[in-house]
């Protein structure tokens, strides 16, 4: 009998090695950690890209041909504009700072629909705007959106100069102006 007991023992063991095994196989050991994300709240940034804007009306080569506008369309607006949820979408304006334009001519600024990026929703053009002391709407619904940064990225901004009024034109005056760009609600 006891070579059948030593058998049943052993199966008997070996169940309980094997019991103890596949507890010990089977255990999951979790850890956790903490990870903290922080927003700065709201952000924008912005910048123009590009060299200085110099435009200069010059004598048609015909007479009685009117004066030619003049543009300059290397210009980049960049921005990176990040809202709190729920926050009503942002505007641009823009404005000079005062200075009086020539008498007789009229100085624009158009933004393009801005270069395709996968960053958010970029603000919305509204057409060529003239530029004076007082602020004009260039981009409308701006919401969450990174334009990229530098030229060929962002908006392109055309600056126009053209003649309004040939009887008020002043040909000896030449002016500074400098252009404000303000995102706003």
């Amino acid at each position: 009998m006891s070579g059948a007991a030593d058998h049943i023992g052993n199966w008997l063991v070996l169940v309980f090695v094997l019991t103890v095994l596949n507890n010990a196989s089977a255990q999951t050991v979790t850890q956790t950690r903490e990870v903290r994300v922080a927003m700065q709240g709201v952000i924008t940034l912005m910048d123009v890209e590009g060299p200085d804007v110099q435009l200069a009306l010059t004598a048609p080569s015909e007479a009685g041909a009117p004066l030619g506008a003049v543009s300059s369309d290397n210009h980049w607006l960049n921005y990176t504009l990040s809202l709190e949820p729920n926050a009503p979408s942002k505007q641009l304006l823009v404005q000079t700072d005062g200075t009086t334009l020539p008498p007789g001519v009229e100085l624009t600024l158009e933004a393009a629909t801005a270069t395709a990026r996968d960053y958010g929703t970029p603000g919305t053009p509204t057409g060529e705007v003239a530029l004076s002391a007082n602020p004009a709407v260039l981009l409308q619904n701006m919401t969450g959106y990174a334009t990229g940064t530098g030229t060929n990225l962002g908006h392109r901004l055309t600056y126009r100069l053209r003649v309004s009024d040939y009887a008020a034109l002043d040909v000896d005056q030449n002016t500074t102006v400098v252009v404000l760009f303000t995102i706003t609600d």
